[in-house]
Parts: C-alpha cells; sequence; structure tokens
C-alpha cells in the first residue's frame, strides 16, 4: 500500500513539473551537453549598466550569426553554441560599437564576458582583441576540458579517445578493462554523451560497443569534451558517477582535411614479463590505424559538411600459460602434477601442457565511419546531423589480456556493428528565448561466437577449456535507442532559466543461455587427478557442476523496453557583479518493465520496482574575489541518482527459474552427471559437442532431451534451482555530492587550483543469497605456519546443511538489495598553463573511498557480488572499496621546441625547425587487495548451502579471511607509466604540413603488477588422524565445531598480471599524416 501510494504521489508531481515547465516555454531536455555559451553584463563608462544593447555573437569559421538583447540587468547569454571561435559585437544607440574578438568556446563551458560601452566620438568601434582571462569566474562544477590541442598532441595508446578522462583529478581506473570511477563510485554509473545525444548502452551501462572494440568515434572525429568530476548542474543527469561530454569536428567556410597511418609492429615492442618467464617466443604483434577528414562548406556561410574515415587491423597473438608455473613440475611434491597418480594423468598432463603452453592467434578489425552536416537556416534556426557506422570482428578476441591464464578453446570470436543518428535543431525564439530540440536514434549489436563446444571445464592451478560459461551469445545484447530531447533557455533581468526534458527508449533483445553448456569445476590439492579419474574411470570426483536450462525459448531469448523520463528546471542567478548562484532540480524516473512470466515459487520474482522518489536539488555558486577576479571562490551541492544497468533487469526478467533454470550439482545431488557429460541439450546457437582434447579424449552427450524428462526422474532437483531476482523494494542508487575549491591566476599564463570533494553513496546494490537461514552453529579453524605450527584459531558463524531454506521450493535465491553505502574524500590540487609554445596540465588526486561491500564496475555488470562473509552482517564488510587508489599523481604537456625560430639559414631551419614534444607520467598507489583463502569457511565444505553458487558461476568461490579487515592491509603495486611522442613537423605549402611522429608507451618500460594471487591461505578439512597436520589432538584443539585448518600460500601477492587493455609492458609506433 505504502509504495503504490509512493509511486502514485511521484507521478503525481511529476506531471505537475512537466505542466508548469509546458506552460512556461516549449518542451525542454535533461541535456544541453554537446555546446558552449557565452554570456556576461554590459555597461557605461561609470559602471551602470545598459539595457536593451544590441549583442551580435558571430562565429568566425561558418559566419552564422545570433542576434540578442541585453535586459533590464544589462545581461545577455548566448546559449547552445557550437564550440568554436567567435566574436561579439555590441551597438547600443549614444555609445561607440565594441567588438570583442578571438572568444574560443569550448563544450560545456561557459564564457563570461563582460564589456564597456564607452560614449561615442569619433572611433565608431572599438575592436577588443585581449585573451580572456584563464580563470572561469562562473564556473561551480569541479570539472576540465580536454581541448583540441591535447588530443592533437597527447600520446594515447590505442587512440580510444575516452581513455584521457584519466587525465583528470578525482577518476581513476575501475578495472583493466577501460572503466573509469568517479569519487569512489563504480564505472556503471557515468554518462557519457557525444553530440548531447546518449553515447551509453544501457544493457551493460557502458560506452556503446564496450571496451573490446578499439574505440567507437574516432579521434579524429572527436573536437573536444568535458570531464565534469562532482556537483554538476541540473542539466545533467542520469549518473551517480561522472559525466564525459564531447562534441564532434563540423565544417567551415575553409575546406580542411588531413590523412593519417599510425603502425606498431612487434620489433618495436618488449616482452610482457609474464609472458617471458613462460619461455614463449615473443608474439608476431601488428597494429596498423589509418584514415583521414574532409570537412568544408556547400554552401557558404550556410551549409557545411563534415566526413571521417578510421580503419583498424590488428594482429594481437595471446600467450597462454598456466595459472600457476609450478602446476606442471612433477619434482614438486606439492604440485598437481606430482599429485596426479592415475595411470592416464601423463596423457592428460601432455594435452593440457599443449594448450596452456602455446601462442594462439588473435585478431581486431574495425571499420569505422562518421558524417555530418550543419545547416544555417537563417539567423534564428540552425540544424546539425551527424550518422557513425561501426563494425567490429575479433576472432579469439573475447578475452583481450595479452597473457591469458584460460585456453583458446575458451575464446571466441567477439563480433559488434552500431549505428548512431542524431539531429538538433537550435531556434532563436526571441533575443532572449532560445531552444534546443534533439533527436537520437542508436543501435548497438554485440555477439560472440565461442571456439570450443561445451561443457567448459576448469581446473585449478592449471587453465579453463571448453565452452566459456557465458557463451554463445546470438545477440548480447542487439539494443536500440530512440531519446528525444528539447532544452529551452529563457533570460530575464539577471536570471537565466533552463528547462529540459529528456526522454530515452530502449528496446534490448537478448540471446544468451549463460552456463548453458555446463560448469565442471575442480579445485584442491588432487583437482587435476580427480578430472583424469572421472574422464577415464566414470567417478564423479569433480567439486561442482552448474548448468542453465531454458525449457522456453531453448537458448536464452529475452526481450524487454526501457523507459527514461528525465525532467529538470535551473536558474542561474548573477547576483553581484563577483557572485552567482546557480539553483536547480532535477527528477528522473526509469519506468521499469513488466514482468512477463513470474516464478511462482518465489513471489518476489512477480513484479520490478519503479523507483518514483528521484528528486535531485542542485546548487552551485561562484564567487569571484577581488577587483581584478583573479581568484574564484566556488562550491556546490546536489543529489544524484544512478540507472539501473539493463542486465540487472535482464536476470530478473529471464534467470527467474522460470525462463532460464540454473541447476547446481555436486556429486552427491541426485541426477549429477559423469564428466564430461551434460544434463541438459546445449543451447540452440552452441556448437555441437566435440572431443574436450581436440582430436582425441571422450565426447560428451547429454543425459536428458529436456527438463521435464529431467525432473520426472529427479523430482528432487527443483528444490536446488538458482533464482535471480531483484527485491521487491530495490531502488536507484543515490549520491550526494559536494564541493569546495579556490582558484587563483598566477603569473606566465598560469592558475592553480585546490578543491575538496567527497560524496556519500546510499542505496548502492550488491548481490547475496536471500534463501539462507541465519547460521545455525559456529566452526573453529586452526591457521598454521609454514611448518605446520599453530599460529591461532578463530570461529565463525557457520550453516551446517541441517535447518532447511526458507523457501525449501528452490535453492540460492540470488538477490539484489539496495543496502550498500560509500565514502569519499579527496583533496584536488591542479596546476595548468595555456599558451602558444609551452602548455601543461599537472594534477594530484589524495583521497579515500570506503564502503560495506560495493561491487567494482568490473564485476557489477549482472549479479555481481563481493561475496560477504555473512549476509546478515553487511556491516563488517566495511573497509576500502575495491577502487581506492589513495595517491594520484598526472602530468601531460606539449612543447613547440623554438629552435628553428633562432636562425634565418633556410638549411639550418629545415633540420631544427618544426619539432614538438608531447608527455604524459602517471604514477599512483596500488588498489587494495583482498585477502582470501581457498575456500569460504562460512559455509559447508561438503557443497552446503552458498559454496560455489552464490557468485552465480558455477566456480568455487573465495572467501575473505575472517580475522583481517576488508581490503586493509594489501595492495597491489604502484603505477609508474610514462608515454612520450615526438613530432617533426614539415610545411608543404601554405596550407599543407606533413607530420612524421614517434610514440612511446611506457617508455622506461616498468613492469606494473595488475593483478596478485590473493590467496594468503588454502584450506585443508579437519583430519581424525592423530598425526594429520590438521588433526586437533596434533593441534591440541580441543573445540567440539573444529572443522579445518588454513596453510599459508607462499605465492601471496605474487604478480599475475603486467598488462591489461590499458598499459603493457614498453611499446612503440610511427605515424605520419598530412594536414591542409
Amino acid at each position: 500500500m505504502h509504495a503504490q501510494k509512493r509511486k502514485r504521489n511521484g507521478v503525481l508531481c511529476l506531471l505537475a513539473a512537466l505542466g508548469l515547465t509546458l506552460g512556461v516555454a516549449a518542451t525542454a531536455s535533461g541535456q544541453t551537453a554537446g555546446t558552449g555559451q557565452i554570456n556576461g553584463t554590459v555597461t557605461d563608462p561609470g559602471g551602470l549598466v545598459v539595457p536593451e544593447a544590441e549583442v551580435i555573437v558571430r562565429n568566425v569559421g561558418t559566419g552564422a550569426q545570433i542576434r540578442l538583447t541585453t535586459t533590464e540587468a544589462g545581461r545577455f547569454a548566448a546559449p547552445f553554441l557550437q564550440p568554436g571561435r567567435y566574436e561579439v559585437t555590441v551597438r547600443k544607440e549614444g555609445f561607440a560599437e565594441v567588438k570583442r574578438e578571438n572568444i574560443t568556446v569550448e563544450v560545456g563551458q561557459t564564457v563570461t564576458l563582460d564589456l564597456e560601452l564607452p560614449l561615442r566620438e569619433a572611433r565608431e568601434t572599438v575592436v577588443v582583441t585581449t585573451e580572456l582571462p584563464l580563470v572561469e569566474t562562473e564556473k561551480f562544477e569541479v570539472s576540465q576540458i580536454i581541448g583540441e590541442r591535447a588530443l592533437e598532441n597527447i600520446p594515447l595508446n590505442g587512440r580510444r579517445w575516452d581513455n584521457l578522462v584519466l587525465l583528470t583529478p578525482g577518476v581513476s581506473e575501475d578495472g583493466g578493462f577501460g572503466g573509469i570511477s568517479f569519487r569512489g563510485i563504480n564505472s556503471l554509473y557515468n554518462n557519457n554523451m557525444v553530440d548531447g545525444a546518449d553515447n551509453n548502452q544501457a544493457f551493460f551501462s557502458e560506452a556503446r560497443g564496450r571496451t573490446r572494440i578499439a574505440y567507437g568515434y574516432s579521434l579524429n572525429a572527436i573536437k573536444e569534451f568535458q570531464v565534469q568530476t562532482a556537483a554538476y548542474s541540473a542539466e545533467y543527469g542520469r549518473a551517480a558517477g561522472g559525466i564525459v561530454n564531447a562534441v564532434t569536428r563540423s565544417g567551415s567556410n575553409v575546406l580542411h582535411g588531413d590523412f593519417f597511418y599510425f603502425i606498431r609492429d612487434d620489433l618495436w615492442l618488449a616482452r610482457d614479463p609474464i609472458a617471458n618467464a613462460s619461455g614463449q617466443p615473443k608474439p608476431d604483434e601488428r597494429r596498423q590505424q589509418f584514415g583521414g577528414s574532409l570537412s568544408g562548406p556547400l554552401v557558404a556561410d550556410k551549409l557545411f559538411f563534415f566526413l571521417n574515415y578510421d580503419q583498424q587491423k590488428r594482429n594481437f597473438p595471446a600467450v597462454i600459460i598456466p595459472f600457476n608455473a609450478n602446476f606442471f613440475d612433477t619434482s614438486d611434491p606439492n604440485s598437481q602434477a606430482a599429485r596426479c597418480t592415475h595411470p592416464r594423468c601423463p596423457e592428460v598432463l601432455a594435452a593440457l601442457a599443449a594448450i596452456t603452453n602455446t601462442i594462439a592467434p588473435r585478431k581486431g578489425d574495425q571499420y569505422l565511419g562518421l558524417a555530418k552536416l550543419d545547416y544555417q537556416l537563417d539567423p534564428s534556426n540552425r540544424i546539425s546531423g551527424v550518422f557513425n557506422i561501426l563494425r567490429w570482428k575479433s576472432p579469439n578476441g573475447i578475452l583481450t589480456s595479452p597473457v591469458l591464464t584460460s585456453t583458446a578453446l575458451a575464446n571466441g570470436t567477439d563480433l559488434v556493428d552500431n549505428e548512431f543518428l542524431t539531429v538538433t535543431w537550435t531556434y532563436v525564439i526571441t533575443p532572449n528565448v532560445v531552444n534546443e530540440a534533439r533527436f537520437q536514434y542508436g543501435r548497438d549489436f554485440e555477439r560472440q561466437t565461442p571456439n570450443a563446444s561445451g561443457p567448459s571445464f576448469t581446473i585449478s592451478g592449471a587453465a579453463s577449456f571448453g565452452m566459456p560459461n557465458f557463451l554463445p551469445r546470438g545477440a548480447f545484447p542487439n539494443e536500440k535507442r530512440f531519446q528525444w530531447t528539447d532544452n529551452v533557455s529563457y533570460l530575464r533581468g539577471r536570471h537565466q532559466f533552463k528547462f529540459g526534458l529528456d526522454i530515452n527508449h530502449v528496446r534490448d533483445n537478448l540471446q544468451n543461455l549463460f552456463q548453458g553448456g555446463g560448469v565442471y569445476n575442480y579445485s584442491g590439492t588432487t583437482a587435476l587427478n580427480n578430472f583424469v579419474s572421472d574422464i577415464f574411470d566414470g567417478t564423479r570426483r569433480y567439486s561442482s557442476f552448474v548448468q542453465t536450462v531454458d525449457p522456453i525459448t531453448g537458448s536464452g531469448k529475452g526481450f524487454f523496453t526501457t523507459n527514461d523520463y528525465n525532467f529538470y528546471i535551473q536558474d542561474n542567478i548573477k547576483l553581484l557583479p563577483s557572485l552567482t548562484i546557480n539553483l536547480g532540480l532535477r527528477y528522473e524516473l526509469q519506468d521499469m518493465p513488466k514482468v512477463v512470466q513470474a516464478n511462482p515459487a518465489v513471489p518476489e520474482t512477480a513484479r520490478l520496482n519503479t523507483d518514483t522518489n528521484n528528486w535531485g536539488p542542485r546548487f552551485g555558486f561562484a564567487w569571484g574575489l577581488g577587483g581584478a577576479q583573479k581568484t574564484v571562490l566556488r562550491g556546490g551541492y546536489g543529489i544524484y541518482y544512478g540507472r539501473t544497468q539493463n542486465s540487472s533487469i535482464f536476470v530478473h526478467l529471464f534467470q527467474n527459474g522460470v525462463f532460464q533454470q540454473l541447476f547446481s550439482f555436486t556429486p552427491s545431488t541426485p541426477g549429477a552427471p559423469i564428466a564430461p557429460n551434460v544434463v541438459f541439450p546445449l543451447p540452440d546457437t552452441a556448437p555441437p559437442f566435440g572431443p574436450i582434447f581436440g582430436t582425441s579424449g571422450p565426447v560428451p552427450r547429454n543425459n536428458f532431451n529436456s527438463l521435464e524428462e529431467f525432473l520426472a526422474a529427479f523430482p528432487s532437483a527443483r528444490g536446488s534451482a538458482v533464482v535471480d531476482v531483484l527485491a521487491p523494494d530495490f531502488v536507484n542508487p543515490i549520491v550526494h555530492q559536494y564541493d569546495l575549491a579556490v582558484e587563483r591566476e598566477l603569473f606566465w599564463n598560469m592558475s592553480v587550483s585546490v578543491s575538496y570533494v567527497g560524496s556519500r553513496g546510499q542505496r548502492l546494490p550488491v548481490f547475496v543469497d536471500a534463501n539462507l537461514p541465519r547460521p545455525d552453529s559456529t566452526a573453529t579453524y586452526a591457521v598454521l605456519d609454514a611448518s605446520n605450527s599453530l599460529q591461532r584459531t578463530f570461529q565463525v558463524p557457520f550453516w551446517s546443511g541441517a535447518v532447511p531454506r526458507p523457501n525449501p521450493r528452490v535453492g540460492v535465491i540470488l538477490m539484489g538489495k539496495s543496502v550498500i553505502n560509500s565514502w569519499y574524500n579527496g583533496m584536488l590540487l591542479r596546476v595548468r598553463r595555456r599558451g602558444e609554445r609551452f602548455f601543461f596540465d599537472a594534477n594530484f588526486t589524495w583521497s579515500q573511498a570506503r564502503d560495506n561491500g560495493q561491487v567494482a564496475g568490473v564485476n557489477g555488470t549482472f549479479a555481481g557480488t563481493t561475496n560477504p562473509l555473512n549476509p546478515f552482517d553487511l556491516r563488517s564488510e566495511y573497509g576500502l572499496s575495491d577502487i581506492d587508489i589513495r595517491r594520484r599523481f598526472i602530468f601531460h604537456a606539449t612543447w613547440v621546441m623554438p629552435w628553428g625560430d633562432y636562425t634565418d639559414n633556410a638549411g639550418l631551419k629545415a633540420l631544427i625547425g618544426g619539432w614538438r614534444a608531447s608527455g604524459v607520467i602517471r604514477v599512483q598507489d596500488g588498489r587494495p587487495v583482498e585477502a582470501q583463502m581457498g575456500s569460504r569457511p562460512s559455509c559447508a565444505f561438503n557443497g552446503g548451502l552458498t559454496c560455489a553458487v552464490i557468485s552465480s558461476t558455477g566456480g568455487p568461490v573465495n572467501g575473505r579471511v575472517p580475522f583481517i579487515p576488508r581490503n586493509t592491509l594489501f595492495t597491489t603495486p604502484a603505477l609508474k607509466v610514462v608515454d612520450l611522442r615526438i613530432t617533426r613537423e614539415f610545411r608543404l605549402t601554405e596550407r599543407t604540413t606533413f607530420e612524421f611522429l614517434w610514440e612511446a608507451f611506457n617508455l622506461f618500460n616498468h613492469t606494473n603488477g595488475f593483478s596478485v594471487d590473493n590467496r594468503m591461505f588454502f584450506f585443508a578439512s579437519s583430519s581424525s588422524n592423530p598425526a594429520a597436520p590438521c588433526s586437533a589432538t596434533r593441534l591440541g584443539i580441543s573445540a567440539s565445531d573444529f572443522r579445518g585448518c588454513l596453510t599459508p600460500n607462499n605465492s601471496f601477492l605474487a604478480v599475475r598480471s603486467t598488462s591489461n587493455t590499458l598499459y603493457t609492458a614498453r611499446q612503440m609506433q610511427f605515424g605520419a599524416r598530412i594536414r591542409f
């Protein structure tokens, strides 16, 4: 009743707000991204404001003009401007005309231009050409712009433009695949926009195309972008994290073009340290990126075009190694190979060695094109349209790391097709009312095909082979987005009002039967021997087997739609000449789809909760201190909401135990198969069964032809089904953002700023087993040292399995709950210099991010979880966040070397002139490492209630060491990376230049550790043999609940990965570019 009343009240409030907006002006949008603004005040020589002055804002590149009139407070505002060069002319009877030139408007920026009109004298026009102040006097949010010069000069590994977001303060990497965290909030809650349109995939909550593709837009097509880190205005939303606001290039009255070619070859690449230690030869890697752009006028001052083409051909073979280097070492008595005593072990070891010590071919080919038209119909109307198309194909490219511990049989082909169309209409209704309308259509079609048939096998310490548990994916997703936005800017007196509405309709088509091929897992000290015994003797010694069946569609098909409605209203008030205040209110509604078919055994699956109370007030101020206003104090506060990922909606709708039904088996479970057989047939789109070792070994078969046949034979198995569901009170995450900053303009065209940035996250999601009884007992464990001497004991809650589940009709209910809190406090220091010959940007972030179990974005797309030790005590999970990076220093600079200007000798000038150097320095602390053990002492080790299934992946879940607080004691190694570019420019004609460049990434080849062995201990069950190492008698333990021992792992914190998508061993490339 209360939930229904809350929803009804929220909808009524929304309708009232929309009615207010429609009554004041045309429909408005939630985003005014992709543009900039010029505003200011016009005064006379005595400092009095000048009303009703004519203001003409002219785009120098296109000749387009906007005519405005100052208000009674002398204010003018030109919103929704295309980024570029402008000049502003002011006219008023009785005063001389004033023209201000050299005005650069960047995306997301408001340029403040206060002009004084002198009395009319002999000179009719006063031209002002001085450079604008470095400090923005009306900016209140924490943001930074990566402009044209930075994009053209900064060395960028892979040329993926949005990776440059990591150059800004207050952000950090979220995993190794390109995710970016703002203020300790995981990367799933950011908003990426291009030309004011949504550039996100709703399903995975990443930029469209995700991170396997090279990039979604060519670097040559992006003009610039803004990064908004904290306290942004009500115009921006659908993000609890940060905002990336990019704009593409446009044509002008002058014909421009460029062609580029970059090549990277293994001859110039350093070896990955881990790959080098494996003894594998250097793989034959080559990457070629080439393309160009052309822009200019179709009709002078009216119609302009921009065309771009970009292609990548990449060969990047994967080095495949075992997870543990000593796995095959028969001389080590503790290795899996030494403990494998079955007569067929040598044969299996040879087969495993062949697929785990090799180099697997892998390619990544991409084609990318963009076309843009800008049409200035008349001084009051401008229409812009942009179309972007992408095609990506990557055989063996699903797993992208340079070094893999999964074999090529656990890989597959990645395919992506993207098309986006955005049309924007800007209409100057009156000199003080401007409207911007936008429509977008986009399609993101992603699918993956496996290299091998099911089932999948994972042998602890060795590798994985067979069809991965997440494949095949016939469509995952095939997503279409329809977006309508409209914005209105209304200037009156000292107030600039903005109103906005943004509607997103998303259609997700899916085809994926997660774990449909079956997943076998072998863990423990005799994992390999158990595997060999199962395969050749028909035993059941695996640790777990899981398989999903879809009795309705057969292959995991699903379709649903979501609708997002966003409204905002804000007022930017010039309260004093030196004080600007921004007040705003934003409302966001994510309308959840209806459930197609609920699971009658789990009432929580019957509906999805629509959160209707997402009101976000915003406040910001900018106060210029001192007469010259070279110092600005700024601050802000706001409430922001994250969007629930469509993937989380998908699991509720289709992994609810009706469509996709997951069954988990241990060797003693009724109906448990004998490896390599599976229980159910493979999904429709999976390849046919094949031998598990390619050309030898047994061929799997399915034991049952349907779910009905299986349940008829084993009716009790229904009680082991796994159900995914979102809690009935599951809501959108909420984050309170607040900041206070001071910025001061210094000498030599430099400025320095110091900012405090904080955030408080609430209602963040976590996924836990909601079908658990309370712990019914305790368990005591012993901690041993390397000599098996007792160091300590500890006791934890324990589920013995004696108490039945609250809902006995199913097994695990993996429920998403909105119960996690986060805290972030950061100090940001930034020093920057603007200049023609030398410019730089340096920033330092000192921060701390804490939470009680927030899921990192790299793991949290579906039902990711930090696997709390006790789901009934999440407070005990409080600690440093998985994405906490304490200190982070970034420096990037460009130096245009002046040596050629010092001589008039043509030959010498040609030799020493035209050189340019750019570089990036990154130094940051490592991220926390959670000390874990090889099993979970908070569950029954014989496969009780929560072992091996709480993560929904089918594999055993390592557990946090209970007596070590989460994420507190250990970190990965620090990151140290220096990138460098040297460019030589040759001027061929007055308008044509040729550039030759060399780039090095990780110039000094520093070995960075991105993942480590986090298993601090291994688990061993207690033994009744008094002489055994884990015997209560030998250890002198009298506890009746003694269940096992933890023995130290000698390789704890050993680096397991030195490369990821962003950073690798040293790589070099050469490039050439022609501009005209």
